[in-house]
């Protein structure tokens, strides 16, 4: 069956890294000040952005009740001379009738398929903490990075959020680091998860209901940053542009 997916890049443009100070003006998603931030944390913030505008986007494809995780592949990054590429793609266990095809495992799949097998450079952006079968299959891909937005609370203790599932990340001469992301949004999703799960009784929450019932919370806020969001390094022009294509931002911003 063929996967939808698709790969962004900015053609034949080349910037030169900027040394000013990052241009004011900046979003309201973020926390950390545009004085201490680099042109790497900015590709964090709008990478991650852009995974949740597009679950918001594909709302309608999503099968009822449906699972509302996605993922994107990106390359070069760290390359400050170069507009990274990336791939799309979210949970399909419902369409392919297996508990299998979650969204990190998909976005490799996709980027295998597309014909760019090398992973050593990219990073992969998660809306949900990889579960033990994507982190796992995420390092034999030889992905070195994953950044997640919210906890996976079947992975963590209920009560101080700490890891109590540790996941090998590390063997056969790779290793996979994963972070939080510090995106102010994702922040304020994973506190807001964690209060209904702390008040829910016992064995009655999941993630995946959590996360349905609130899709529009959680997402909306994503896509609307993205739509008007002002780059500070403008070697993330071109990546702000593709993500906003990409995910049907590419409208004047309306703030």
């Amino acid at each position: 069956m063929k996967r939808f997916s698709v790969v962004w890049s900015l053609v034949a443009l080349f910037v030169v890294p900027s040394t000013a100070a990052p241009q004011t003006g900046g979003t309201r998603a973020f926390s950390t000040s545009a004085q201490s931030e680099s042109f790497r944390q900015e590709r964090d913030w709008l990478l991650m952005l852009g995974v949740m505008s597009y679950m918001y986007a594909g709302f309608a494809e999503v099968p009822s009740p449906g699972l509302d995780i996605s993922a994107v592949i990106a390359w070069d990054v760290d390359d400050p001379t170069k507009t990274p590429e990336f791939l799309f793609n979210r949970n399909r266990n419902y369409e392919e009738h297996g508990d299998i095809f979650h969204a990190e495992s998909n976005a490799l799949r996709s980027a295998y398929e597309e014909l760019r097998p090398n992973l050593r450079n990219a990073v992969l952006y998660t809306t949900l903490e990889p579960c033990p079968m994507c982190a796992t299959t995420i390092t034999l891909a030889r992905v070195p990075s994953a950044i997640f937005c919210m906890d996976d609370p079947n992975l963590r203790d209920i009560n101080t959020h700490e890891t109590v599932i540790k996941v090998p990340t590390a063997f056969y001469g790779r290793e996979l680091t994963e972070d939080h992301s510090d995106l102010r949004l994702c922040r304020d999703a994973n506190a807001a998860m964690w209060q209904a799960a702390e008040q829910s009784p016992p064995f009655t929450f999941t993630i995946s209901g959590y996360i349905h019932r609130n899709r529009k919370a959680i997402f909306r806020p994503a896509w609307d940053e993205l739509r008007c969001y002002k780059v500070h390094y403008p070697e993330n022009e071109g990546l702000l542009s593709s993500l906003q294509e990409a995910t049907g931002n590419a409208i004047p911003c309306e703030r």
